[in-house]
């Protein structure tokens, strides 16, 4: 009788191992202008009355 021929079968079981990828965020904050449009107005009272007065026209005092 011969010697035993030898068969070597290999296999593989998968196995996890951790891989770490390091990850940084950076939040940018931007300051940008919103326009606020604000009015101003200013209120004067005439004198338009219908007979001849000094002042027609022009400006009264409150």
């Amino acid at each position: 009788m011969t010697s035993p021929e030898r068969i070597v079968r290999d296999f593989y079981h998968p196995q996890k191992v951790q891989v770490i990828h390091p990850i940084q965020i950076v939040n940018r904050h931007h300051c940008v202008p919103v326009y606020e449009h604000v009015c101003t107005y200013e209120e004067t009272d005439e004198y338009c009355g219908t007979h001849p007065h000094p002042h027609q026209g022009m400006l009264r005092d409150k």
